[in-house]
């Protein structure tokens, strides 16, 4: 009897383990995308030349007023540098720019992969 107890609990112990790596990877993929921008290219992680041609942008980007819609493309302004996931400079010249982006009205064909 004993050995079928210890048998359940392993069991409920494996799902409770497979459960919480499956929520830490959703939630990695949750993040949110929030963005200050920044006047010194220096400190930006990103510079950016906003373009009016979807087809030539490397990003689709959908700028959001709610900060917990932010994420897969949808950015959200603050004010903050620490509160920032990315630091962002905006350039005039596309050639010393490192992406191309395109803000759509579109939320759907939001599209950002940083790698």
């Amino acid at each position: 009897m004993n050995e079928n107890i210890l048998y359940k609990n392993l069991i409920r112990l494996a799902i409770f383990v497979l459960s919480l790596t499956a929520f830490t990877m959703w939630f990695s993929k949750v993040t949110a995308q929030t963005i200050f921008v920044t006047d010194n290219p220096y400190n930006a992680d990103f510079i950016c030349y906003v373009t009016n041609n979807r087809f030539e942008a490397d990003w689709s980007i959908y700028m959001t007023n709610n900060r917990y819609d932010a994420g897969e493309g949808r950015w959200f302004y603050v004010d903050s540098r620490y509160d920032a996931d990315y630091v962002v400079y905006f350039t005039d010249n596309k050639f010393i720019s490192n992406y191309i982006i395109f803000k759509t009205r579109n939320r759907y064909l939001a599209n950002f992969n940083p790698q």
